[in-house]
């Protein structure tokens, strides 16, 4: 049987990965960079905000999710486009890197969106209960029964 999946942690993971890459470079390149320091302020928090409320049953996360990655692609792809042509290599990289971190969180937030098209979802990372643990326990102990 197929299970369907949720990729709500993967997506959750690489937007504060993008956050940080943000907040790490910024400095660096804040003379360069078209955006004022309180515009990316604003888009790190947002990250970290969605990255922090991203849950299995928030319906309106996961779409907020497709839409800021999609948001994101396309803004540091374009912004590395225009870098692209000039000698500062190293916005041009960190562009690129941002680009892919948001191509991929774009990937598993649609990827999650779609699984849910036609029912509940399943969340990927396996709970253990302490319910479900004492029942193993049982059956260890007393193999003649095979319940």
């Amino acid at each position: 049987m197929y299970q369907k999946k949720y990729y709500g942690h993967v997506v959750r993971q690489l937007f504060i990965a993008a956050a940080v890459i943000m907040l790490l470079t910024y400095p660096y390149f804040s003379a360069l960079l078209p955006q004022s320091g309180i515009s990316m302020i604003i888009g790190i928090v947002t990250l970290l905000v969605l990255a922090g409320l991203t849950k299995l049953d928030r319906y309106w996360i996961r779409t907020a999710n497709i839409i800021v990655s999609l948001f994101s692609l396309i803004y540091f792809e374009s912004h590395a486009i225009i870098f692209e042509k000039t000698a500062l290599t190293q916005v041009f990289m960190t562009d690129q890197a941002l680009t892919i971190i948001f191509l991929i969180a774009f990937y598993f937030a649609v990827k999650t969106y779609g699984n849910n098209s036609e029912g509940k979802l399943e969340n990927s990372v396996p709970s253990f209960t302490p319910k479900a643990r004492a029942t193993d326990e049982i059956k260890q102990k007393d193999p003649i029964s095979g319940i």
